[in-house]
């Protein structure tokens, strides 16, 4: 038997969730406590409400402890955004949000004067203006001794863990969103340290996924004395692909739906090509020594200003329901389109998107769900694509995890567009995946194997294959859609 209670907070809103493995090999989930997770500006910038999440956090894990001691705790976070601290641990400004708009602009200027190309061989990162690089950078031209009191440099859940254990680290995963390692070294850069002005005493040794760092008895939480505290994939998605319940020996692809959905490969090596770097791919830290060769792609925050802006009076069965009626393949977008990264409203922005590339406009709140569908389907099948070419190998399932595995159109839509069997869940794959690497960090699993064996005997897939009869309609959709990615 074991039990661990899994911190899992996404750019919206946090969780607690209990995990347990009974004797008979069998994955069970509870949810403990949900909470908002919130930005607002402060002196101009937008900035999370930092010192309110510990305080739900800690809140959840007392309930938690109450109910059961557990054996482990961890959290995992969304990536990117970062706190620096002073000699004595305290934060000199909480963590600023990777939606401000003072990055605008700052990935190509950074990547203009260090060489757009040697910047993604170096780092192996898609470049796109929310990466810590470019905030630093941002923050090294407001105030070029902005680092000058600063002692640590902590990403989100690594400040977590730090109130929780009393220890400071930097967990793999999460660095490798930043845009700030060296790929090929799996380490820090130190010409981009220098580039940022962040001085090199600040970074710590990378931690992998799946190590204790000390225990909870710092936390102050009544039940966690003694209780081991690991970093796990601390990034959400490195969590969410650790979950997933692929088999040894097929070609698979992933999808970490969400706010953002997460499009990729496993690979046991980065692949910091050229073609890579053309393709604008990312090659973050994985669990297991792996990285995870992906895109970043706009998701579910889409839909959801959609829901706001053409639905907000139904339910979200109800809004499905009827985007399943309307219209196919009337028009398409590109949902990566800077115009969705933060609109004041998201049917504006979709038709700000239709004027300028020449496309007639959804008609009705159905069509405006249905294009989305559509579009975010194609997309995966363009990004897939691409990561075959970069790997040499050919998908033949993907893994849909994450909140978007509830959503069936998008499923089957996936599969018809891709050409592709659709293993739709777990839906809760970050922070299964955060508890399996929990139980390889104190033993009661010895690899992440044999988490993914555990997933499949616990988690059912729904299964998706593609349609035949309406295969040749999304190949002349994708036709078109690769015209409207020129936009």
């Amino acid at each position: 038997m074991f039990n661990c209670l899994a911190i899992d907070i996404g750019a919206g809103s946090g969780r607690i969730m209990r995990c347990t493995v009974s004797d008979a090999g069998k994955v069970d989930l509870t949810e403990i406590a949900r909470f908002p997770n919130n930005s607002r500006e402060v002196d101009g910038v937008l900035r999370w409400d930092i010192e309110t999440l510990i305080a739900d956090i800690k809140e959840g894990l007392a309930r938690g402890a109450a109910e059961m001691k557990p054996d482990a705790v961890a959290v995992d976070t969304w990536g990117v955004d970062y706190l620096l601290l002073d000699k004595d641990g305290n934060r000199l400004a909480d963590p600023a949000c990777y939606r401000d708009p003072r990055t605008v602009g700052l990935d190509e200027e950074f990547a203009e004067k260090f060489g757009r190309e040697r910047l993604q061989r170096l780092t192996g990162i898609q470049i796109m203006n929310i990466n810590t690089l470019f905030q630093l950078y941002a923050e090294s031209r407001a105030n070029p001794d902005y680092a000058a009191k600063a002692e640590h440099f902590l990403f989100v859940p690594d400040y977590i863990a730090y109130r929780l254990s009393g220890v400071i680290a930097n967990e793999f995963t999460i660095a490798s969103t930043s845009q700030l390692l060296d790929c090929a070294k799996a380490d820090w850069s130190d010409e981009l340290l220098e580039a940022v002005r962040l001085p090199r005493r600040c970074v710590k040794p990378l931690t992998q996924p799946g190590t204790g760092i000390g225990t909870c008895d710092f936390s102050g939480v009544k039940g966690l004395e003694g209780v081991p505290c690991v970093m796990v994939g601390s990034h959400d998605t490195a969590s969410g692909v650790a979950a997933a319940p692929a088999t040894e020996g097929r070609n698979w692809a992933y999808v970490a739906s969400g706010t953002w959905c997460l499009t990729g490969i496993e690979s046991p090596k980065a692949l910091a090509t050229p073609l890579a770097a053309e393709l604008n791919f990312t090659n973050e830290g994985g669990v297991a020594h792996t990285y995870r060769v992906l895109k970043n792609l706009t998701g579910f925050w889409i839909l959801r200003g959609l829901k706001e802006d053409v639905a907000k009076e139904i339910s979200y069965n109800d809004m499905m329901a009827a985007a399943e009626k309307a219209r196919k393949f009337r028009c398409f977008y590109n949902p990566n389109h800077a115009l969705f990264f933060n609109p004041e409203s998201m049917k504006e922005a979709v038709d700000e998107f239709m004027r300028k590339s020449g496309q007639v406009l959804p008609e009705t709140p159905a069509e405006y769900i249905e294009t989305f569908l559509e579009s975010l389907a194609l997309l995966f099948r363009r990004t897939i694509a691409e990561a075959d070419s970069i790997s040499g190998k050919k998908t033949e399932v993907i893994h849909l995890m994450g909140g978007g595995a509830q959503n069936s159109t998008l499923c089957q839509y996936t599969a018809d567009a891709t050409g592709c069997t659709v293993m739709a869940g777990p839906v809760e794959a970050t922070a299964i995946g955060n508890a399996m690497l929990q139980a390889i960090a104190i033993g009661k699993l010895d690899s992440v194997a044999s988490a993914r064996r555990l997933i499949r005997s616990s988690f059912e897939p729904e299964v998706y294959t593609p349609r035949a009869d309406c295969a040749g309609q999304w190949d002349e959709a994708a036709v078109r859609f690769a015209d409207i990615m020129k936009f």
